[in-house]
Order: C-alpha cells, then structure tokens, then sequence
C-alpha cells in the first residue's frame, strides 16, 4: 500500500457513513471486491479509483490520505453515484 492509512481511513469513513463495501463499491462504480481489497490494504487503488472511492463517501482523495471524520464530511452523507 503506498500510504499506509489509507485502507484504515477509507472503512473507518464507511463505517461511520454506516454504509457496506458493496453500497460504496456501486457508487464509485467498482467491483465490491476491489473496494474489499483496497480496505484490506491489499492493493493500492489508482488515482481514478481512488477519487471514484472518495466521492462515493462524500469526501476528496486528499481527505481519505490524511484521514477524515464524519464530521467534515459535507452532511454526513455520501454523494450519489458519480456514473450515473
């Protein structure tokens, strides 16, 4: 993993989103098990994958690499399917 956080920032978010890995999955338009994956730190996400993952939690790439809490997210909530 090439930030070491970054797993543990993405499901801590989620968690606290109270959303599943396949709800997040299907809002950045990833397979469920490459969003699994990425929470395990077993692969390092590219950057549109990365940023597809951050918007589906209603936050930035750059929040999800130094760590994010629910409340700076904007409304607590994710934002909608950005392949829609």
């Amino acid at each position: 993993m090439w930030h070491p956080d970054l797993a543990d920032n993405i499901r801590s978010l989620r968690e606290q989103l109270r959303l599943t890995q396949e709800q997040v999955a299907d809002a950045a338009g990833i397979s469920t098990k490459n969003c699994q994956r990425v929470e395990r730190g077993e692969v390092s996400p590219r950057v549109v994958t990365l940023l597809r993952i951050a918007v589906a939690l209603g936050t930035t790439g750059e929040a999800l690499l130094h760590g994010v809490t629910l409340d700076a997210v904007e409304g607590g909530k994710p934002a909608a399917n950005p392949n829609s």
